[in-house]
């Protein structure tokens, strides 16, 4: 029996012992119709998902060899809300990738605007040794750090919305230690 990962979770969720399920670090390549449908079906799925999409612009995703376009990204969020409108979505960005025009960034800023993210991670591109884009003209340092910078405060701003939103809600806590 081939068992995809839609399939696994269902497995997972039949488990009476388990009380909560989240996954982490999904690629949108891999978040087919079966899977999203199971953030409304599954109670033990909790409502997080962590969708990286690395860039607003599919010029610098190109370049990025991401695969997955930003349409494709934002049809995907849409789906999920439309199935789990409190779902929280966190991702990850790379700013200042080799070729990142200042429309290209603006692009990031807007689909931070349309997806209002609980969470993300940002980072500076870094060239690494080996890879197709250390060939690549890179942008300056200091370009760089100040589109993070705009970056992360946008998000900050989110993530405090999330939280205020949640301020005067009872919610379920899981303690580890």
């Amino acid at each position: 029996e081939i068992i995809d990962f839609s399939c696994l979770i269902k497995k997972l969720c039949k488990i009476d012992d388990l009380k909560r399920l989240r996954f982490i670090t999904s690629h949108p390549r891999d978040m087919n119709d079966n899977l999203i449908k199971l953030f409304g079906q599954e109670t033990k799925l909790m409502p997080y998902l962590h969708l990286p999409i690395q860039s607003g612009s599919d010029n610098i995703l190109k370049k990025m060899n991401r695969g997955h376009t930003v349409k494709y990204y934002l049809d995907i969020i849409s789906k999920l809300k439309k199935i789990r409108p409190e779902i929280a979505i966190s991702g990850d960005f790379i700013v200042g990738f080799p070729g990142e025009t200042d429309e290209d960034f603006k692009k990031t800023l807007e689909v931070c605007d349309a997806i209002k993210y609980s969470q993300a991670y940002s980072f500076k591109y870094s060239p690494r040794a080996g890879t197709p884009s250390f060939e690549m003209m890179d942008i300056p340092d200091s370009v760089k750090s100040n589109r993070l910078s705009q970056l992360q405060e946008k998000i900050q701003l989110f993530q405090k919305q999330f939280q205020k939103n949640l301020v005067g809600t009872v919610q379920g806590v899981l303690f580890e230690k």
